[in-house]
């Protein structure tokens, strides 16, 4: 079995409990992902990518690096 394969099991597995949890009356929870993926928002990411943008070696990664800082940046606001 390779690993496709066991990710749809394990899909159906979740798909089949939440259908007995809806059955029983149990209420589905869903928690803001976002928040605990990152608990303290996008501040490491953006700091990360900082650091790149003063010590980048080349122009090209100092310009990748900075594109990082305002995607994240920009992210971090709408959180």
């Amino acid at each position: 079995m390779n690993k496709i394969q066991e990710f749809e099991m394990w899909l159906g597995e979740m798909d089949n409990r939440l259908q007995e949890a809806n059955k029983k009356g149990v209420p589905l929870i869903v928690e803001d992902m976002k928040k605990e993926k990152y608990p303290q928002g996008y501040l490491p990411k953006i700091e990360y990518w900082l650091d790149k943008v003063e010590n980048g070696r080349t122009k090209e990664g100092r310009a990748h690096a900075k594109a990082k800082v305002l995607y994240f940046l920009k992210r971090q606001m709408e959180s």
